[in-house]
């Protein structure tokens, strides 16, 4: 008797968001700190341009803690192109007068399309003293 191979069906992730893939403390100081953030674009292949058209933007924001309340956007982290291949920072150093030494601040993307969130990093991510130094 010979067995039959099962229909696999396997989710994959989805890619129609931006992801965090690295906060890095730069300097640490307890008022002049920096941390740089890095992120992924939304893949294009799951995004319909036609049906969610530009502008397309990301809006980097930051909040106090492991679990803020309140995420605001971080000045000069708002990246806007008129097409989506176009829209190509995936990256922001925060020089923002951070006390990094002291306190821990989380960071989250959100993704615009034609100036409505279409979809965020999800949960924000967390930098500490203790994240990857460069």
């Amino acid at each position: 008797m010979h067995s039959i191979p099962s229909n696999e069906d396997c989710a994959g992730i989805k890619l129609n968001k931006p992801f965090i893939t690295q906060v890095s403390i730069l300097n640490t100081d307890n008022t002049s700190g920096e941390i740089s953030v890095q992120w992924t674009k939304p893949n294009g292949a799951e995004i319909d341009t036609i049906a969610f058209p530009g502008p397309y933007r990301f809006v980097l924001s930051k909040g106090d803690g492991f679990d803020p309340a309140t995420l605001l956007p971080v000045p000069g982290a708002d990246f806007t192109s008129n097409t989506f291949q176009g829209l190509v920072d995936t990256s922001f150093v925060d020089m923002n007068g951070l006390n990094t030494q002291d306190n821990v601040y989380s960071y989250q993307v959100s993704f615009y399309a034609n100036n409505r969130v279409f979809s965020t990093s999800g949960d924000s991510f967390n930098c500490e003293t203790k994240c990857h130094r460069q």
